[in-house]
């Protein structure tokens, strides 16, 4: 996992919208746990609402789901990139 957040330029870059909050919402529930501390942001605060919402949509799977889905999603992202 640390190989991959290490590559983060990479993937950022390349990456759809949807897939980059796939990857938030996985790395958070990994990482941190399986949901937020703070309350959901406001509706004026799009691009945070939608990290939240990623975030929470994890929180039924453990955090080693987490980093086995969220390892498979970037090497598949890896070898898109790699074509």
């Amino acid at each position: 996992m640390e190989k991959v957040t290490s590559s983060g330029d990479l993937i950022s870059s390349n990456t759809s919208d949807a897939e980059q909050l796939e990857l938030y919402g996985l790395f958070k529930r990994a990482t941190v746990g399986s949901e937020p501390s703070t309350a959901r942001p406001g509706w004026t605060q799009i691009r945070a609402r939608k990290k939240y919402d990623s975030w929470v949509s994890y929180k039924d799977i453990s955090a080693d789901q987490a980093k086995e889905k969220y390892v498979a999603l970037a090497d598949k992202l890896f070898d898109r990139f790699s074509d």
